[in-house]
């Protein structure tokens, strides 16, 4: 059996619109990551969303990923979802990071689109 969790940066009611809390809930759920690589947890997903107050804090969870990646060893760091919108970016560009995520985490990266 695998195991795996899903990080979206959720920060409900009027917490959300706090800096400090923001940071705080992003950093949090980094360390349940690097954790749950060290309890043999196979994934963590990290999920993409743009200008929503409380669902989710992470427009760019590539960013989080690389920094969980230099602290474990094992867990597969996944995108639950990247959203593959031309008229956000290129589809080019969302290639060469899944590429890039793959070489740095030593081919633990798991590409989620949506």
């Amino acid at each position: 059996m695998e195991f795996g969790i899903f990080f979206n940066g959720y920060i409900p009611g009027p917490a959300a619109h706090e800096t400090e809390l923001e940071h705080m809930e992003i950093m949090n759920e980094a360390e349940y990551a690097i954790f749950a690589d060290k309890h043999n947890w196979k994934y963590a997903w990290f999920g993409e969303h743009h200008g929503l107050v409380e669902y989710s804090h992470m427009s760019a969870p590539e960013v989080v990923m690389g920094y969980v990646a230099a602290k474990t060893d094992y867990i597969h760091l996944s995108t639950g979802i990247t959203s593959i919108s031309p008229r956000k970016e290129h589809p080019a560009r969302y290639a060469e990071r899944a590429a890039m995520l793959d070489h740095i985490t030593g081919n633990r990266f798991e590409y989620g689109t949506g």
